[in-house]
């Protein structure tokens, strides 16, 4: 059987075990090791992120998101499902190391964009660069609204649930309280949102979309990151090595 639909039958099958203890979604089996994760990210929030958030306020709109997307991106290495569970410190990875850059395409459509979908991935290191990068365009666009779309239940062992998101800010209160508050007054007034949807938790392709979310990505833009949300737009499957993603992804993602 296919990998991608065995590990999430893997899951599915864990999930219909913790109902006996009660709902799936209310218990967490993998929070002791994001909170570990957290705790190992404390460094870099430090050393890294808190410097970026004041850079976001002092650079041109396009540096400030280009930075906040790049770092984002590179927190997708703090993956605990692809380390079988073991936390460790993540470095950001090199400009050479990107397969394809085009991040200033990425900047321009956010730099104006009234909606934007952020699909988390990872706890830990990823979700904190991901909130940078949520911040950094709730500062710079000041007609945007952002929504999180996360798991509905635990699954892959660090992916973050609705439940995680007041958890993590509560966890950076202390640490970088400005951007606690920051992204909690956003949520009060309503220009950053959480969504859970059952269908990051499953194994079908993007071009299986749920009308709901078709209607979501009609007209935001849409942040995507992982090895799981790179399998759905593939469905993993083996394509051609001359197939254009461009023209793949148009063929059934009508605004892409």
């Amino acid at each position: 059987a296919p990998w991608w639909l065995v590990e999430n039958y893997m899951y599915k099958r864990l999930l219909e075990e913790l109902e006996h203890c009660g709902p799936a979604a209310s218990y967490d089996p993998f929070e002791p090791v994001k909170l570990e994760a957290l705790g190992q990210a404390e460094e870099s929030l430090q050393a890294s992120l808190a410097p970026l958030i004041d850079f976001v306020a002092t650079a041109s709109v396009e540096e400030a998101l280009d930075a906040a997307l790049l770092r984002s991106l590179w927190g997708n290495q703090a993956d605990l499902s692809l380390s079988a569970g073991e936390v460790s410190s993540v470095k950001g990875g090199q400009l050479e190391n990107l397969v394809s850059d085009r991040r200033s395409c990425a900047v321009e459509l956010l730099k104006d964009a009234k909606d934007v979908i952020l699909v988390l991935d990872n706890h830990g290191l990823e979700v904190l660069c991901d909130l940078v990068l949520v911040d950094a365009i709730l500062r710079r666009n000041a007609g945007a609204t952002v929504t999180l779309h996360v798991k509905d239940a635990p699954v892959f062992v660090s992916d973050v649930t609705e439940k995680d998101v007041p958890e993590v800010l509560s966890w950076l209160q202390p640490r970088l309280p400005e951007l606690a508050e920051r992204l909690q007054q956003n949520q009060a007034e309503g220009r950053l949102k959480v969504k859970s949807h059952s269908f990051y938790t499953g194994g079908r392709a993007f071009w299986e979309l749920p009308k709901e979310l078709q209607e979501d990505y009609a007209e935001a833009v849409v942040v995507l990151k992982g090895d799981a949300n790179y399998r759905r737009l593939l469905g993993d499957l083996h394509w051609p090595y001359s197939t254009d993603f461009d023209d793949f992804a148009r063929s059934w993602w009508k605004r892409a």
